[in-house]
């Protein structure tokens, strides 16, 4: 796994980096699957294979990169094997829509309807552009943070943010229209 023995008692490079991001892949398995036994196999597979390419990951100028682009390929793996297609557009609505329970049924439904055209907005992004909005506002981890789980710098993922956006915006303007429309009528 690494190229040092560690000390008994200590911890691995991969064991910390695993600690590290465990939690991020995992949620972002259960958005693309609904299932949290699904994104527990898809973890656990990643995992996997990650130790088997331990040393190339140590290789590479930057292992969270390289590690994301390997993660990433299992989840496609995984929905491939079984025929699926993700279910980021249901799971991350209705994620959104619990969320929002608190407030009990008070606009739940349009919150629904406008998180379901969304986020299928976001799942026809660029790769790339879908990963960072998921990490940052489907999962709200700050900026620095999905720099670091997808192993680039915080200018691109504000980059990529922009770009994301400014794709986006025709939706949420027309979901805004709409909203309009119907608090007139």
């Amino acid at each position: 796994m690494t190229r040092h023995r560690p000390a008994r008692g200590s911890k691995t490079i991969f064991e910390v980096f695993y600690e590290r991001y465990q939690g991020a892949w995992r949620h972002y398995a259960y958005l693309y699957t609904g299932e949290r036994a699904a994104a527990e196999e898809i973890v656990d597979r990643f995992t996997g294979r990650l130790m088997q390419n331990w040393e190339r990951a140590l290789e590479q100028e930057s292992v969270a990169r390289y590690a994301w682009t390997l993660y990433k390929d299992v989840v496609e793996h995984w929905l491939d094997e079984r025929g699926d297609e993700p279910q980021l557009v249901q799971t991350a609505a209705f994620s959104r829509v619990a969320r929002v329970a608190m407030d009990y049924c008070r606009g739940q439904f349009a919150v629904m309807e406008e998180s379901l055209g969304l986020y299928s907005a976001i799942a026809g992004l660029p790769e790339r552009q879908r990963d960072v909005i998921i990490l940052r506002h489907v999962m709200g981890y700050p900026d620095a943070k999905v720099a670091e789980i997808l192993g680039i710098t915080e200018p691109s993922v504000r980059s990529h943010l922009r770009h994301a956006r400014r794709s986006l915006e025709p939706v949420a303007a027309q979901h805004r229209l709409l909203h309009a429309t119907e608090s007139q009528g």
